[in-house]
């Protein structure tokens, strides 16, 4: 827009404020010499009633817009007429304007949504980046000691909180909106940058051993989201081709094991194409909510024929003692003969996550290491980024069996969320053996979202899917336990 061609205003691609200028007036500056547009000789003034009980009239200047002569806009209510208006000469008509709701409303209808356009579209372009959120190696996103209530302990782990999140992160921008990778990023002045927000709503007096579980969906629902952000990370480049590993910390804020509606934003800022150090690329995903895995050392107790023993019952009773001691000598837990071991005894537990079915192509890397003693479970918080088919693998050694034993588990990655105004199903617990209350008496069950462990029995009833010897345990025989779960000794993240 030169001045001389307000029709070209009409077209979609003019800017806002040549659109602005051609074809509409401000309170200062009515007709004057420095805008040539609107323009008198393009306005007409006519008489409109106001006051529909008493028929008072008023006048209002509009303006003839492109259909009716090529003016470029056309506005009914462009200004009004003050009371001394028509009595005003031509030179002087502009002194006699102002405006009303009814010149505010037209300018409104047809200012306001191209303004709307306008900052989605600057705010589309400075963030017209995307980012592609994928799962890190480790495919839990993070990992955490579920043992106690949460806090910071003498080597720096956090219990009951992810300070750590890992993911995979690739520049997903479309070639046809950039063709160009994020590049170009200064690091003198550490304007290119990676950062990490989660985003997630706190449940209202949750308690660590999920006895509480789940939450009221209705209650959720009016509880507002909080956030955590991690600390930037300055890279100098962020490929399209393939997805890069980054290590979020968040230990300024933990993110609580207590929540729902857990989302995980990343954010990019540097040099996306021409725009260098300005332009945003996001990228969001929703993962699933914190899961509680329970893995039991039950070797406190040996199953025999049927049933649980500890192991001085089992010695203390002839019956029971002649069928675990095969060569009938008096002495048990002779394995090197194949006798059963019915002691209890330490067990050490690897716990690592795959990325699709057991096999050579799926590699796992430890996310977590402990020894624990019997009687005892170690309580696993891990997040996936979905519901189903999250393989896992449990390396099982003792100082009883010569071999490493691996066991393959597919988990769940829990559900917890409001999901367009529904509150979606929450993912079931289950629970494992008691514990007893601080009375002593009250037995508690241990509750999780998936439960598995490590107990010996005779004679073997068959085998499990990878070909493991099994029992089943009868639960109700058990002794009640510790109800605190072990603390973890090694959590590999990072």
């Amino acid at each position: 827009y030169i001045g001389t061609n307000p029709d070209i205003t009409l077209q979609n691609n003019i800017g806002l404020s040549e659109y602005t200028n051609a074809n509409f007036l401000s309170p200062d500056s009515m007709f004057t010499i420095e805008f040539s547009n609107p323009a008198l000789p393009g306005v007409i003034d006519y008489d409109e009633v106001v006051d529909v009980n008493s028929g008072e009239k008023t006048t209002y200047i509009k303006k003839i817009g492109f259909t009716e002569g090529g003016n470029g806009e056309s506005i009914n209510h462009l200004a009004v007429g003050r009371w001394f208006y028509k009595y005003l000469p031509s030179i002087l008509k502009n002194r006699g304007l102002t405006f009303d709701d009814r010149v505010y409303s037209d300018y409104a209808q047809k200012l306001m949504p191209r303004a709307v356009g306008y900052s989605a579209g600057l705010l589309n372009y400075f963030f017209r980046g995307t980012l592609e959120i994928t799962p890190p190696a480790q495919v839990a996103y993070a990992v955490t000691d579920g043992s106690i209530t949460y806090y910071d302990d003498t080597t720096g782990n956090y219990h009951q909180a992810f300070s750590i999140i890992k993911a995979n992160i690739r520049n997903s921008t479309p070639d046809t909106i950039l063709g160009e990778e994020v590049h170009n990023c200064d690091q003198i002045q550490g304007n290119c940058i990676i950062q990490a927000i989660a985003r997630y709503k706190i449940i209202p007096n949750y308690m660590y051993d999920l006895s509480n579980y789940s939450p009221d969906g209705s209650a959720m629902h009016d509880i507002g989201y909080s956030y955590s952000v991690s600390a930037p990370i300055t890279i100098t480049s962020l490929s399209s081709a393939d997805s890069t590993e980054f290590t979020f910390n968040f230990s300024a804020k933990p993110i609580p094991a207590g929540i729902t509606d857990l989302y995980l934003q990343v954010v990019f800022k540097g040099t996306l194409g021409n725009e260098p150090d300005i332009a945003v690329a996001v990228g969001i995903k929703d993962l699933m909510e914190p899961t509680h895995q329970v893995f039991w050392n039950a070797t406190d107790m040996f199953q025999l024929d049927g049933h649980l023993y500890v192991s001085d019952s089992i010695r203390n009773d002839s019956q029971l003692s002649d069928m675990v001691d095969f060569d009938d000598d008096g002495t048990l837990n002779e394995t090197d003969i194949g006798e059963p071991y019915i002691d209890p005894h330490p067990v050490t537990f690897g716990i690592g996550y795959l990325n699709g079915p057991p096999g050579q192509s799926n590699p796992f890397t430890y996310s977590a290491i402990t020894t624990v003693q019997p009687g005892r479970y170690i309580r696993v918080i891990a997040l996936f980024d979905k519901a189903v088919d999250n393989y896992m693998v449990l390396e099982k050694n003792d100082s009883i069996d010569t071999e490493t034993q691996y066991f393959h588990f597919v988990v769940p990655g829990v559900v917890n969320q409001e999901v367009d105004g529904v509150w979606q199903t929450p993912t079931p617990i289950t629970t494992f053996r008691y514990g007893l209350d601080i009375d002593g008496i009250t037995q508690i069950p241990i509750i999780q979202h998936f439960k598995t462990g490590f107990f010996r029995c005779y004679p073997v009833e068959g085998a499990d899917p990878d070909g493991n010897p099994s029992c089943s345990y009868s639960e109700s025989e058990a002794i009640p336990g510790d109800l605190l779960p072990s603390t973890i000794e090694t959590v590999y993240f990072p």
